[in-house]
């Protein structure tokens, strides 16, 4: 006997198969087999609850059919729903302040960054699925329930990727790296396009033409204005030298000045801030001690360096983000190999405004985490990144909350079946904003992955 959960007392403006759009919600059917023909369980509201597609297949029919599971409160059923109307309802536009969205085509599509606009969000990475070249930098803006504005892929014929972006004065900037521009191996990739999507220009930099550069964040130093920070890979006959690479442009792309940080070995930035009194870079080292070593290096507006700390235990760790915190320190989020052999966990520091350490952590379980994003509370810090802690051993994104002493407040995993991870995270007025990717069930793909949750890192 068919069990509605939500009266329908409500002018249906569109009816498709097991799919109902109304004036004020839309409601799917979920079945007790992948057949039509078999009894409907429930009548569900999408607005309410959560729908989550686990996995999809031709029934002896050759009709495509997935299997579902809905979350409302203390409710969870588990059924079935045909693709079609799945796929009429992820085409609906989204109105809630809570959601998830995939964006993405054919082939993989990864986000590494997000910034907040006044009117939504804008998302940055790289595709497989569009453009010119066998990779493109992607970005695609969206409104503030996640609804796609447009789409834009940049880049040339060769490879190219978006590991950051800035909104400037009238436009956005992103930085990477390119294969399709500059005569370099591989060049920092730089594009600027105007608020409407339109491309402005894109250049490739680079110091020495045998080398390999890449930028993995930038930071505005005025309205039209930029600075990023990455790698300059150097191969020498017996060796292999990356420093740490740091470039200023102004307005029209023109390199204003070049800097570079580290020893001999390895040396690269992953994340760059603005202080009062000059720059904070933080990545990972392998120039000194044994190993790789989270590296945070200070510098003043110069560039000149004021100091350099590297943190780590006994083997491997890398700083992925540094943000500066309230009382006037860093802290900063990355992944640590010290503790079991072949094992990752999230690395968490935090450090005093002159680089002592105030407390570092390490956080997971028996499989790997990673940590990408840092993000401050009032009451503490959200982490975004990745853990294998599920049922397949394949990653799903992963939030967890800690006190300003590093204790664990609480922890969420978000994903399907297959590998999802976060990349970033950013603060808003309601909860947080997460993007990374989302392997589709259906293609085995990657889709840029972009998750807005409450201040409980739950979505409602």
């Amino acid at each position: 006997m068919k069990k509605t959960l939500l009266l329908l007392w409500v002018f249906m403006s569109v009816l498709l198969a097991n799919f109902t759009q109304t004036q004020d919600d839309t409601f799917i059917d979920i079945y007790a087999d992948k057949d039509p023909q078999s009894s409907i369980i429930a009548t569900v509201s999408t607005s309410k609850g959560k729908l989550t597609k686990k996995g999809c297949f031709t029934n002896s029919d050759s009709q495509r059919w997935c299997k579902v599971e809905y979350a409302h409160n203390e409710l969870n059923i588990h059924g079935y729903s045909d693709e079609d109307s799945l796929e009429m309802i992820n085409a609906v536009p989204n109105n809630k302040s809570t959601f998830e969205q995939t964006f993405g085509g054919k082939y993989d599509d990864i986000a590494n960054a997000v910034i907040a606009l006044k009117d939504g969000y804008m998302i940055a990475g790289v595709t497989a699925s569009y453009g010119k070249g066998e990779n493109d930098a992607y970005v695609v803006r969206v409104d503030k329930f996640g609804n796609k504005i447009y789409s834009l892929s940049l880049g040339g014929t060769a490879e190219d990727s978006a590991n950051a972006v800035a909104e400037l004065k009238n436009s956005f900037v992103i930085v990477g790296a390119t294969r399709s521009f500059g005569v370099a191996e591989e060049n920092i990739y730089v594009a600027k396009f105007s608020k409407a999507g339109e491309l402005l220009w894109q250049k490739g930099y680079f110091t020495d033409e045998d080398d390999y550069y890449q930028a993995n964040a930038i930071v505005k130093t005025s309205d039209t204005e930029i600075l990023l920070a990455g790698s300059e890979n150097h191969f020498g006959f017996f060796s292999t030298e990356m420093r740490v690479y740091v470039n200023a442009l102004d307005a029209k792309g023109e390199q204003k000045s070049v800097q570079r940080y580290g020893g001999s070995d390895m040396d690269v930035a992953n994340s760059i801030i603005s202080t009062q009194d000059g720059y904070l870079l933080a990545g990972v080292t392998k120039s000194s001690g044994s190993g790789e070593d989270a590296y945070v290096i200070k510098v003043d507006k110069d560039g000149d360096m004021t100091w350099q700390k590297r943190f780590g235990y006994a083997h491997n760790e890398v700083a992925h983000q540094i943000i500066q915190t309230q009382e006037g320190g860093y802290i900063l989020v990355g992944t640590t190999a010290s503790y079991i052999q072949n094992q990752q966990d999230v690395y968490v520091v935090k450090i005093e405004a002159d680089g002592t350490v105030s407390w570092q952590e390490h956080y997971g379980s028996q499989e790997d985490e990673e940590g990408y994003g840092i993000v401050e509370t009032n009451d503490g810090y959200v982490i975004a990144g990745y853990t294998e802690d599920t049922l397949t051993k394949s990653g799903d994104v992963y939030l967890l909350k800690i006190s300003k002493t590093g204790s664990v407040l609480w922890e969420r995993k978000y994903g399907s079946d297959n590998d999802d991870a976060a990349k970033a995270i950013i603060k808003v007025e309601d909860g947080f904003v997460i993007v990374g990717y989302k392997t589709s069930q259906k293609s085995l793909s990657k889709d840029f992955y972009m998750l807005k949750v409450d201040e409980n890192g739950k979505i409602n």
